[in-house]
């Protein structure tokens, strides 16, 4: 099971009064899961993406932006939301690198952009907003769980 706190890095500016992000730990476990998952197609992604000319964090973000039209075709879904997450996330992993380029960065970015679009015109609340997205990731958490001991209960049966 994955253990994971959020920790508030902006306190030391604003104090305590600083808001607490609203991405818990349930939508962090939903999306490393997804991510952990597809790693191999991530990597492939980003190999086709640096092939294509994406190298730089311009490029990496009006790629993304463009993704989330596919994505979200019929509109915003908190399912949805986290494999886009996964994907900007995961393929941005591979782009760390020295001297930094920013797409890591950049990466958090996008998805604030595209949450945010998607809160502007409504049909983030129509999925009833944080607690939609918390509940499907806590949802999403507890099958994976599931699944996960089933496999580990069958692999040491044999």
């Amino acid at each position: 099971m994955l253990d994971w706190q959020w920790e508030n890095p902006y306190t030391y500016i604003f104090g305590e009064d600083c808001p607490k992000s609203q991405f818990d730990a349930d939508i962090g476990k939903a999306v490393f899961t997804i991510w952990k998952k597809n790693e191999e197609d991530f990597e492939t992604c980003y190999i086709e993406l640096r092939k294509g000319g994406i190298n730089d964090k311009e490029a990496f973000s009006k790629c993304a932006v463009s993704a989330a039209d596919s994505y979200f075709s019929k509109g915003y879904g908190p399912g949805s939301f986290l494999g886009y997450c996964a994907i900007v996330l995961g393929v941005a992993t591979f782009y760390y690198e020295y001297p930094p380029n920013g797409v890591p960065e950049t990466a958090v970015e996008v998805i604030a952009l595209v949450l945010f679009a998607h809160q502007l015109t409504g049909q983030f609340y129509k999925h009833d907003g944080w607690d939609g997205l918390r509940k499907t990731s806590r949802l999403f958490n507890a099958v994976s769980e599931t699944t996960c001991n089933k496999v580990s209960e069958r692999q040491n049966r044999v």
